[in-house]
C-alpha cells in the first residue's frame, strides 16, 4: 500500500510535536532536470554569436521555463512540523527553497484533518480562521483519520465547540486536552 504522506508524532500532554513529510522523489528530479536543461539554453542563447533581438527572445523563454521548473521542484518536497501547546500551535513549513514558521492561538483553529482542496484534491488541511495551511496533497481519507486517532492517543483531541452547537450555527473545532 502506497502512502501518500508520511508522519511522526512525539510528545503528550502538555506539549505535543507532529512532524509531517511528503516527499515526490521522480517530480523532484524530473523538475530540476527541466530546469538544469532550459538554463543551459538560455546560457547558450545568451552566448550565442548570433546578432539581434532572436537570441535574446530565446534566452528569456528559457529562463522563464527555467524557473518553472525550479517551482515544480520546490513543491514537490514538503517538511510540515506542529507544536500543539496548552494555548498555542506553532507551525512550521518547510520546502525545497522556502521556509515558514507562524503561531496560532488555539481558538483561531477552525479544522484539522481532511478536505477537497478547490481544484478538486484530496488534502491535510489546517484551517485557522478561514484560511488553509496544506500540510499534504493527493491524501487518502483514512490516512487522515488514522494520524488523528495517533495525535488523540498521545493526549490531544479535536472537540467542536459547544455553544456553537447550541445556537444551531456552524461549529467551530479547537484542539483541546484529554486531562
Amino acid at each position: 500500500m502506497v502512502r501518500s504522506f508520511k508522519y511522526r508524532i512525539r510528545g503528550a500532554v502538555p506539549k505535543l510535536e507532529v512532524h509531517i513529510w511528503q516527499h515526490v522523489w521522480p517530480r523532484l528530479m524530473k523538475a530540476l532536470l527541466w530546469s538544469a536543461a532550459w538554463a543551459s539554453l538560455a546560457y547558450v542563447c545568451v552566448r550565442s554569436r548570433v546578432p539581434g533581438v532572436l537570441p535574446l527572445i530565446g534566452a528569456i523563454i528559457c529562463a522563464v521555463l527555467s524557473l518553472i521548473g525550479l517551482s515544480v521542484a520546490n513543491y514537490s518536497v514538503q517538511w510540515s512540523t506542529l507544536w500543539l501547546g496548552p494555548d498555542l500551535l506553532r507551525l512550521r513549513i518547510v520546502r525545497l527553497f522556502a521556509r515558514k514558521t507562524t503561531a496560532f492561538p488555539l481558538p483561531t483553529i477552525r479544522d484539522f484533518g481532511f478536505g477537497m482542496y478547490s481544484h478538486g484534491g484530496p488534502v491535510l488541511k489546517l484551517d485557522v480562521g478561514g484560511t488553509w495551511f496544506v500540510l499534504a496533497s493527493g491524501v487518502r481519507e483514512d490516512e487522515v483519520y488514522e494520524m488523528l486517532a495517533k495525535i488523540r492517543q498521545h493526549g490531544y483531541s479535536l472537540c467542536y465547540a459547544d455553544s456553537a452547537r447550541h445556537r444551531g450555527t456552524d461549529s467551530v473545532p479547537t484542539f483541546w486536552t484529554l486531562d
